[in-house]
């Protein structure tokens, strides 16, 4: 039974290397934006964006998808199978941070254990209106 030309579109060699390229491209254009500007419009235009997501999804199935194809799974082809199966262990990894985790700062003095952090996401604002009698005299 012949694949399904999607199939082979997903899974070939060229669609991996246009991939990794890109992904490549993306992340020095994220680098680049965050030099100019800040790490949050860098997370906006490009590692936070759908299509980053995406591609990172795209580049799991195509290393699945040559595990198989190739029959990654003989003694003799173990380097291949460890460099695709690392590759899709760090996108994983990253898919986790990105989506489960939370960003804080923690500040720990040398020699100090912490318990507490500061977190990067507004969960309360404060609007003080008018200056109280004790901020007057101090002022």
């Amino acid at each position: 039974m012949k694949d399904h030309w999607i199939v082979k579109l997903l899974f070939s060699t060229r669609t991996m290397t246009f991939l990794l390229f890109a992904f490549a491209v993306s992340m020095a254009v994220g680098t680049w934006i965050e030099h100019l500007y800040d790490t949050p419009t860098s997370k906006k235009w490009i590692y936070n964006a759908w299509w980053f997501s995406a591609m990172m999804l795209l580049l799991v199935l195509n290393f699945i998808g040559n595990i198989k194809r190739y029959q990654l799974f003989q003694w003799k082809k173990w380097a291949t199978l460890t460099l695709h199966l690392s590759w899709i262990l760090i996108i994983i990894g990253a898919g986790i941070t990105r989506y489960i985790s939370f960003e804080g700062m923690m500040l720990i003095r040398e020699g100090k254990t912490e318990e507490a952090f500061y977190s990067d996401e507004t969960y309360m604002s404060v609007i003080m209106q008018g200056m109280s009698r004790w901020a007057r005299n101090a002022a």
